[in-house]
């Protein structure tokens, strides 16, 4: 982004100009968690940039186990408080980004939950 600072004090003029590089928007996420141990508990995406934000986790029967709107919340690997079963589960991310405001992305992938 270019930006311009102009000055006037009723006698003269003077101008600057600067280019503030803007990060390119980005979703992150990890390919396993463990639920059951003190540290990477969590499936949580992050991301850079991101303007709206929903995940849906299913598990290999296809039922739904966890869904989010909210990029902030992650899944913690239990579906109605009970711990689901080691595994893969498959999660579809819908998301509106900076760089594409006007329309959605999609991207679905496998997360494996570890004991």
């Amino acid at each position: 982004v270019k930006v311009m600072l102009e000055v006037d004090n009723g006698l003269c003029r003077d101008s600057a100009y600067s280019v503030i590089p803007m990060r390119k928007p980005t979703l992150y996420l990890p390919n396993a968690f463990t639920p059951y141990l003190s540290t990477n508990n969590v499936f949580m995406a992050k991301g850079v940039g991101i303007l709206e934000f929903e995940m849906y986790i299913y598990n290999r029967s296809g039922q739904l186990v966890f869904k989010t709107r909210d990029i902030n919340q992650g899944w913690d690997g239990k579906h109605n408080d009970v711990f689901c079963a080691q595994g893969s589960y498959i999660y579809t991310i819908r998301y509106r980004d900076i760089a594409k405001p006007d329309s959605y992305q999609e991207v679905t992938g496998t997360i494996m939950l570890l004991r």
